[in-house]
């Protein structure tokens, strides 16, 4: 799983901007989170 990931990051950072792309995995993390600690609260 962490492999596939890690192959579809890379295609996917050679038609993007590297920085940018680094930046929306760090956004996307932490929007995970925060949604997943909102879930845990509405739960």
């Amino acid at each position: 799983m962490k492999t596939k990931l890690k192959d579809s990051v890379h295609q996917k950072s050679m038609f993007s901007d590297q920085p940018y792309f680094g930046n929306f995995q760090k956004d996307f993390k932490t929007k995970l989170m925060n949604e997943s600690i909102k879930a845990g609260v509405n739960l």
